[in-house]
């Protein structure tokens, strides 16, 4: 390649692209205007809220259970942490497993019920929704059965520590200058937009002085002459590295004093640069009215610094994993405390310094231990948390031996605190495989074989009811069992293995979402939407399930060589079965193509997967759940890129940058609760969590090599250089950062082997695997604590002792012997295997039981508003998260301070599920309505309680799928419950409750297949606190299976008669595109009439 093609690859960003994405969007931009008036003479759907969409499986979030009242019983460190009073700031180093979230909820319980603190004055402050969402729901639970209490507790202030920025923004807009409506930009659009920026500013650093640029490009690259796309690429990641690690200490380029060095008008080139694409993306930012998670903790640090009031008095300030606290976190805290000079809040924080391991989202260890030593230093109250409720005791041995003087990890004794059931062999295991070919792949497959073993010998320990009671065991279930991996890609390898011997498994939070199979199959379909005569993508789909073809039916479309689009209008011949295939495959495409600027993109998904019978087929294959969480993401990614501005192909191109532009989008997470399957995550993920047995594999693995540009405090921009030799030359700033760097990797290091040992309840299984020569790198180090051999071969497992821990060690060559889980075992955890298009032509292969429901009450209603789509704007009836309500309407809501009524459904939901902040308005009333009553006091104390379940169950030859609001078990039997936020009299609940009564009997059918017999069913509705029980004798189930029976046959012959009531003045198609009239009185309707469609 030439000087000048180099120069221009480099201007451009990527070699072949024809301009920068900015200038691409000012472009798209100038554009725009035709657009909106074209879609002005033909209009899209008004875009609606979120809540209004279809919700395509919605992520369940599985809360802990929340603790009971003020008679739990607590340690005396526990003790002394949650009553520390008037001793100055608090300190508390919570060791894992010893109840520091228990700790957090009852001290704010006792603030306000023992001292009369007011709960608007206490700030607790959490670094997860999730967290936040567990303490507010656990807070709930210590205030069971005194409602003064709960509601009292539910006005203390629990928040992310980025709500909390973004409240204090918005509530002082003014005095931050920015608009109180800003948009929060996610982390990947705000990845795109910092990149776009950074090539605007690098084209004018190249204008400004070309030779300039030219130098830089030969001391970084040793060459001026850019050949190879990925180095350039390389730059681009380089040098936005660069300006993230300034923002993360909080200072801009040039504000650090530089070292000297070899390259000094190099590295000012590049700061400018940076410095410049800094100014780029916060002008972008401010012209969208948007900020991203770094503005906004910098831009509530200089309110506070600058005396902006707060949104209430604190007076208690309580922040959970603090160690994970980064320099600006940590400057935001102090800035709240200096906040009201006569009257400095208390802070009382919690933490583990061997459990810090985010330095990635720029944690510092440092922060924490220097909060340590001041409290010490100011009289403050200093409390340890040594009791671990978690481990068995060998496990708790087994952790401090192997991380004995580990630098990084204090020495700490944890004292195990939960009864087990006695043992029979080690707690510990360590396997080491050793294979000449793919090692890990061995490595892989002996962990996959090694989980079936235990599955099958394996007795779990169960939490005891009393204090003295004995433990029980029980059965040992695949989701008891967790592989945890340092990467996402180290996990890779194990999902293979345990796929190709029939375990089920999830994997939370993989990586190469846009790569996974599901994904690439939804999109191609997505785009043949837009372009049908994109050949490509257009045959791809049809040889995915969405199409079901083999190669030689696509030859024979294109037989003519014509356009495969072209093709699929020709009469085609051909077996009947796939005939049928292609002529189904053309109407779906047709109708979706009609439907894609009609309906919101996220909505249109959920009709595909729907209609094509893709999702039931998902649910078949292994990682189904895993499978429909990837695509519950996509919907959320597509909703999210829908602003009711862009049109269908602009919501595609928009996609394709993401897709093409951020790297490491990882898989959806996995609700914990989705399936019984075997978990796979990182040691990251897993934080907080436990498992019975935990698996700990490829210890063996190192940590990546270090960037090209490094930034410190101390030293600022470090470079490694190439001089004209090509030889690598680090300049001082860059030696000293690296040198910085590589201890605190190693320190970190430390400390995650630490948080995955501590993981584990009752079993731990270390592995890794080496070829010919064994190189003790990574964590495998640690296995020198056990004085073991890793050369050596076993013929068969045997058991070593290091230091009173025992272990079980196996060390083999190979691959193990072929297995696979028993088959009537793998029957358990396999549904009937459906073929990907609907059986019987018009008929769904998966419905939901609300539209069972809608279908019971009016055929005609539900073709309308299911079948064809035809969208009514939900109200405050049934949001079961999946779709829609059927028959309530607008006329019905009424001012809640929330869009539409079907959003107050939804609201309630939320919060009743632990989603949402309860907040002050009408939704948090209702939700607080069903807490107050004797099914929601029951429902927290019950020790089994599942909120939000999601179900999939067989009627005949189709399934049914939908959400349970609640089940849950007592000593008093299982009970189903379902809320209604309805605008109903007392006289109409027996109308209105009809057709919920159907849904309920639908679950109830479903639970008891699962072996979970359900022994009462109740309708609750909200607003005027009425119950209504369910009929749940045989002859009602039956009865609502024949109704299921009697959709799918209707779907069938495509005839959905009216059924003209009353209601039908309520019904948005009435006189409109329902042809039912409503008799006079002297007029009667004759039974059963029906319309035929054709």
């Amino acid at each position: 390649m030439g000087r000048r093609v180099a120069l221009r690859a480099f201007r451009l960003g990527q070699t072949g692209q024809s301009a920068n994405p900015r200038t691409a969007r000012r472009l798209a931009r100038a554009g725009r205007a035709d657009d909106r008036r074209s879609r002005a003479r033909h209009p899209r759907r008004p875009h609606r809220g979120r809540a209004a969409r279809s919700r395509l499986l919605r992520k369940v979030l599985r809360l802990p259970q929340p603790l009971p009242g003020a008679t739990v019983s607590h340690t005396d460190k526990q003790r002394e942490a949650i009553t520390s009073w008037r001793r100055g700031d608090v300190c508390v180093i919570a060791g894992p497993g010893s109840g520091k979230t228990r700790v957090l909820v009852e001290r704010v319980r006792w603030l306000v019920e023992e001292k009369g603190v007011d709960p608007a004055e206490i700030l607790a402050i959490t670094f997860t929704k999730k967290a936040a969402a567990s303490m507010k729901a656990r807070l709930v639970g210590a205030a069971a059965g005194n409602d003064e209490l709960r509601r009292n507790l539910e006005r203390a202030w629990i928040s992310t520590i980025d709500a909390f920025c973004a409240r204090l923004l918005r509530e002082n807009a003014l005095q931050a200058a920015i608009d109180p409506d800003f948009e929060i930009l996610e982390p990947a659009d705000a990845a795109l937009e910092l990149q776009a920026a950074l090539d605007a500013a690098l084209n004018e650093a190249f204008d400004a002085d070309p030779a300039a640029a030219f130098r830089f490009l030969h001391a970084f690259h040793g060459s001026d002459q850019i050949v190879d796309p990925g180095r350039l690429t390389k730059i681009h990641a380089e040098l936005a590295g660069v300006i993230e690690a300034f923002r993360g200490i909080g200072q801009a380029p040039f504000e650090i004093p530089q070292l000297d060095h070899p390259y000094p008008a190099e590295r000012r080139w590049a700061l400018a640069a940076c410095r410049r694409a800094l100014e780029l993306f916060g002008e972008a930012k401010r012209a969208a009215g948007r900020l991203d998670f770094g503005d906004l903790t910098l831009r509530a640090i200089e309110l506070l610094e600058a005396g902006a009031p707060l949104p209430a008095r604190f007076r208690h300030v309580l922040v959970d994993e603090n160690q994970d606290t980064n320099p600006l976190q940590e400057r935001l805290l102090r800035a709240l405390q200096n906040a009201d000079k006569n009257d400095r809040p208390t802070l009382f924080a919690v933490g583990d310094l061997n459990q810090s391991i985010y330095a990635f989202r720029d944690a510092k260890p440092q922060v924490f231990r220097d909060y340590r030593a001041r409290v010490q230093e100011q009289g403050g109250h200093g409390v340890e948390l040594l009791e671990n409720f978690r481990s068995r005791p060998e496990i708790l041995a087994a952790a401090e031996l192997l991380t004995e003087k580990a630098p990084g990890v204090e020495d700490r004794r944890l004292i195990a605190e939960r009864p087990f059931a006695p043992l029979d062999s080690p707690a510990l295991e360590v396997l080491i495989v050793r294979s000449e070919g793919d090692k890990l792949k061995a490595e892989a497959a002996w962990t996959a074989h090694r989980v079936t073993e235990l599955k099958r010998s394996l007795r779990i320990s169960v939490r005891p009811d009393a204090p003295d009671a004995p433990p029980r065991t029980r059965e040992a279930r695949w989701k008891d069992f967790a592989i945890l991996g340092r990467t996402h890609s180290d996990l890779d390898a194990f999902a293979e293995a345990l796929r190709d011997g029939g375990v089920p498994y999830q994997l939370s939070a993989g990586r190469g979402f846009f790569d996974a199979e599901e994904i690439r199959d939804l999109l191609g379909y997505l785009y043949v939407l837009d372009n049908p005569r994109d050949e490509v993508r257009l045959a791809a789909a049809l040889r995915s399930p969405l199409g079901g073809l083999d190669e030689l039916a696509i030859l024979r479309l294109k037989a003519a060589k014509v356009n495969l689009a072209d093709g699929l209008r020709r009469a085609l011949e051909g077996p009947a079965a796939e005939v049928e295939r292609v002529r189904r495959f053309r109407e779906l495409l047709d109708r979706f193509r009609a439907e894609r600027e009609q309906v919101s993109p996220d909505a249109l998904l959920a009709r595909i997967v729907a209609a094509t019978g893709y999702e039931a087929w998902l649910i078949d294959q292994p990682g189904g759940a895993q499978r429909l969480a990837n695509v519950a993401k996509l919907g959320r990614i597509l909703a999210a890129l829908d602003d009711g501005r862009r049109s269908y192909h602009e919501i595609l191109e928009r996609l394709a940058e993401r897709r093409g532009e951020v790297d490491g989008e990882t898989e959806a997470s996995v609700p914990e609760d989705a399936s019984d399957g075997v978990h796979l995550m990182t040691l990251h993920a897993a934080k907080g969590l436990e498992f019975p047995v935990v698996f700990m594999p490829s210890l063996h693995r190192g940590s990546g090599g270090s960037s090209s540009f490094l930034v410190s405090a101390e030293a600022g921009l470090g470079g490694r250089w190439l001089d004209a030799a090509g030889e690598k030359l680090e300049d001082a700033a860059y030696q000293a950062a690296h040198a910085a760097l590589k201890q605190s990797e190693a320190e970190e290091a430390n400390r995650l082997f630490y948080v995955g040992l501590t993981r584990a309840e009752e079993r731990l299984i270390l592995s890794a695997s080496w070829g010919s020569s064994v190189r003790r790198t990574g964590s495998s180090k640690h296995l020198e604590k056990l004085k073991i051999d890793l050369n050596a071969v076993d013929a068969a497992p045997i058991e070593g002792e290091r230091k009173g821990v025992r272990f079980r060690l196996f060390r083999t060559w190979g691959s193990p012997p072929p297995f696979s889980i028993e088959p009537l075992e793998a029957e358990r955890f396999q549904l009937p295997r459906l073929e990907p298009f609907p059986p019987g032509g018009q008929a769904d292969a998966a419905a939901a039981v609300t539209a069972v429901s809608v279908f019971s009450d009016c055929p005609r209603r539900y073709y309308l508003s299911r079948y064809l789509g035809l969208e009514e704007e939900p109200t405050a009836g049934d949001t079961d998260g999946e779709e829609p309500p059927f028959d309530v309407e607008a006329a019905d809501a009424e001012p809640t301070g929330i869009a539409t009524a079907g959003e107050l459904g939804q609201a309630v939901h939320e919060i009743l599920a632990g989603l949402r902040e309860p907040g002050e308005g009408e939704a948090a009333r209702l939700a607080g309505v069903f807490q107050a009553g004797a099914l929601g006091r029951r429902a927290a104390a019950a020790p089994e309680v599942s909120r939000e379940r999601k179900v999939l169950f067989p009627v005949g030859e189709r399934l049914l799928r939908g959400v349970i609001d609640l089940v849950f078990a007592d000593g008093e039997g299982r009970v189903l419950v379902d809320y209604k936020t309805d605008k109903v009299s007392t006289g109409g609940l027996d109308e209105r409750a009809r057709p919920y009564a159907l849904q309920l009997q639908l679950y109830a059918v479903a639970l008891e297949r699962a072996g979970e017999k359900v022994d009462r069913a109740v309708l609750h509705f909200l607003r005027p606190d009425r119950l209504v029980e369910v009929d749940l004798s045989p002859a009602a189930l039956q009865r609502a299976e024949e109704a299921a029976q009697e959709l799918f046959a209707a779907q069938q012959s495509q005839k959905f008669e009216t059924r003209p009531a009353p209601r039908c003045r309520r019904c948005p198609h009435y006189r409109n595109l329902c042809p039912a009239e409503l008799p006079s009185p002297r007029e009667p309707v004759a039974p059963g009439t029906q319309y035929s469609l054709f």
